[in-house]
């Protein structure tokens, strides 16, 4: 039987399940304390939530993607509501400077089970900023040709 303690964690996890666009599995085993701190501040300030879960207790929470995969090491979640993408470089980057130990596991991306690969690629892309202002680049450049060719149209019918 399921202590009442467990149903809560259970109940907590698929919560935050609802809510995140991105879950994080980050294997923190073996990672110092002060680099754990650092890694906790670093993702409070991108909006990034870290809470560390039994992995039985994940499974039964997130059963629905893990049907037959296991889930290996001791992971911290990480639940990222937006800039999944900063979240994924800044922790890529944090191990490289420390240990350089692929330390993301996996991940679930827009309620689809994904593995360590196919995060790489979401932090490769550029932010939403600069995808919007490059959009918003090329609509005026077009535009602007637009209004040229519609202004010669218009001194030729003239003449």
């Amino acid at each position: 039987m399921i202590s009442e303690n467990k149903i809560k964690k259970i109940k907590e996890i698929k919560e935050k399940e609802n809510w995140a666009k991105t879950i994080i599995f980050y294997n923190f085993q073996g990672l110092p304390n002060e680099y754990v701190f650092r890694l906790k501040n670093d993702l409070k300030e991108l909006g990034g939530i870290w809470k560390v879960y039994k992995n039985t207790l994940v499974k039964r929470a997130l059963l629905t993607y893990f049907n037959d995969t296991p889930i290996k090491y001791n992971n911290a979640l990480i639940f990222c509501e937006n800039n999944e993408n900063k979240i994924i470089n800044m922790l890529m980057d944090f191990n490289k400077d420390n240990d350089n130990i692929k330390r993301i596991q996996l991940g679930i991306y827009d309620k689809k089970l994904v593995d360590y690969i196919y995060l790489e690629k979401i932090a490769s892309l550029p932010s939403k900023d600069i995808i919007f202002s490059s959009l918003f680049f090329l609509l005026k450049k077009n535009m602007i040709i637009l209004i040229e060719i519609l202004e010669n149209l218009n001194k030729k019918l003239k003449q």
